[in-house]
């Protein structure tokens, strides 16, 4: 059952606090999407929640959103409440007062700055997805309108990612062969990872993952225990082959790059490279390069003849290195801001 904490009238709108589990919350979704999409839009998580809202029109929900307090995601020096969740009908003045709303609680909580849509972190789901372009497996549904949304009630592009798509996955067999070689100088063992042992290499992963990605753009530290809950639902989806580890002599991870069959894809022919981190050392420059050749080498084998290479930083290197594989553009996606 829903449990309301607090009841607040605004003109012909009320806004209130329910659960993140609550029927309230969740059934705008149903209202707006198949059951199909239903599994692939984005839900609040535990971690670094507030609250969530729904605003009614009557007793019917026409939009919510979640607001997040990570101490670790800020803009600049400015105290920033994170905005996650959101879900809204095609209207925009129930969208202005649904956004109005949201920031005056975060005003309220001390902040300057608002940033998302975002669950809490860069670890979970964030970004909106500005191209007409289909789905591909992990991208997150969203109505196609909510970033005009935003843009209408006075947030800007904070950050632009970009997904891209090589429509013919080789291998340079000489490049590989040198490649290959060089690691076995440096006594570096490249495997497949073990599903069978998942937990415990989730576990090494997430630790690896902190440092790799201590420099990221509004990077916070995750726990062990989250990450591994959260890889460990879709280990049904996760193919061994798809998945390499870098480790050096003593069992020290150095690198990874996860791949993912594009389940969204009916003609079966793609696959997702969703992430990859290597130690910033210099013995392993060039790593990044090998990883991409040997799993494209490996997806080839499996039937695959399609990448999607998917959410880099624009002014990041794996744009770069994207573009050694012959990848062209596909998607952009924006994480917004706004000054409160």
């Amino acid at each position: 059952k829903s449990v309301f904490i607090k009841y607040q009238q605004v003109n012909k709108y009320s806004l209130q606090i329910t659960k993140r589990d609550s029927k309230l919350f969740l059934d705008l979704s149903k209202d707006l999407y198949s059951e199909n999409e239903l599994p692939h839009v984005s839900r609040p998580t535990s971690d670094n929640l507030i609250n969530c809202f729904v605003l009614l029109a009557g007793s019917k929900v026409v939009g919510r959103f979640a607001l997040y307090d990570n101490s670790k995601v800020n803009i600049g020096d400015e105290r920033t409440i994170i905005l996650g969740s959101y879900e809204c009908i095609n209207d925009i003045e129930v969208c202005q007062e649904l956004l109005k709303l949201a920031k005056e609680k975060a005003v309220a909580l001390g902040a300057s700055k608002m940033v998302g849509p975002m669950e809490g972190s860069t670890w979970n789901n964030y970004r909106f997805t500005v191209s007409d372009e289909p789905h591909f497996f992990t991208e997150m549904i969203h109505k196609p309108y909510y970033p005009s949304q935003f843009l209408e009630s006075g947030f800007e592009v904070l950050k632009t990612y970009s997904s891209t798509l090589n429509l013919k996955v080789e291998v340079d067999a000489d490049r590989l062969l040198k490649f290959e070689e060089r690691i076995r100088d440096k006594n570096l063992v490249i495997r497949n990872v073990n599903l069978k042992d998942f937990e415990s290499e989730l576990t090494k992963i997430a630790v690896f993952s902190n440092a790799a990605f201590k420099s990221n753009y509004l990077f916070s530290e995750f726990t062990s225990e989250s990450f591994v809950e959260k890889y460990l639902s879709v280990k049904q989806f996760i193919v061994e082959d798809l998945f390499s580890l870098v480790e050096d002599e003593q069992g020290e991870l150095q690198g990874f790059i996860f791949c993912i069959p594009n389940y969204f894809d009916k003609s079966n022919k793609s696959f997702v490279v969703k992430s990859m981190a290597i130690l910033p050392k210099r013995e392993l420059a060039g790593l990044g390069v090998f990883l991409g050749e040997r799993i494209q080498k490996k997806a080839l084998g499996l039937g695959y003849s399609e990448a999607i290479h998917a959410y880099m930083v624009d002014d990041n290197m794996s744009v770069g290195l994207s573009n050694r594989f012959h990848a062209k553009p596909y998607k952009k996606h924006h994480l917004y801001s706004c000054d409160l």
